[in-house]
Formats: structure tokens, sequence, C-alpha cells
């Protein structure tokens, strides 16, 4: 995962990219995925995100809280159970930060 982390930032860098606050919500779908290192991949780059952008966590968390929602009425998937808990660990400090844990 970390060769993973560092290829990606590497990637981002050399393209020129930057990061921006609506990729929080464009995430979310990523936290579901069927596959478990996107579901990682995506909570951990939740978890940059809200630390750059820390106005997106609360519209980011209700979307995925709905979009769960929505999803257990669906059919209830392991993998969208283990996704929101990946995301809510890699998101564990800046939920603190702001509160929104204890």
């Amino acid at each position: 995962a970390k060769v993973g982390r560092e290829l990606a930032a590497r990637l981002f860098a050399d393209a020129s990219l930057s990061a921006e606050p609506e990729f929080a919500t464009r995430l979310v779908q990523y936290v579901y995925h069927k596959e478990e290192p996107i579901r990682r991949a995506a909570s951990d780059a939740l978890n940059d995100i809200f630390k750059q952008f820390p106005d997106t966590v609360t519209p980011t968390l209700q979307q995925m809280y709905s979009t769960f929602g929505t999803k257990l009425k669906d059919e209830d998937s392991g993998e969208d159970r283990t996704g929101v808990a990946y995301a809510l660990c890699s998101c564990k400090d800046v939920l603190k930060e702001q509160s929104v844990c204890t």
C-alpha cells in the first residue's frame, strides 16, 4: 500500500495536479467499491482531502452515510460496511480534530 501511495503521489506531482475540495464527494463512490485495495485507497485519499479542506468533512460524511443507508436497503454488503469502516478509521484523527467523533 505504501508503494502505491508513493507512486500515486509522484504521478500526481509529475502531472502538476493539485487536490480540489470536490474530490472528497467524488471519492465516496470508491469507499463502496467491490475491490478492497480501492476501498482502502479511497479512504486514505479522503483523509488527505479532509486535512487540506476541513470544510469538506461534514458534507462528505453526510453523503457517505446517505449512500450507505441506500445500499443497506438494497442489499447488505460486507464490502459496503468495510468501506465505511476503512474511511472512518483512516480519517479518525481529522474527525477528532473537528469534534465529529470523540
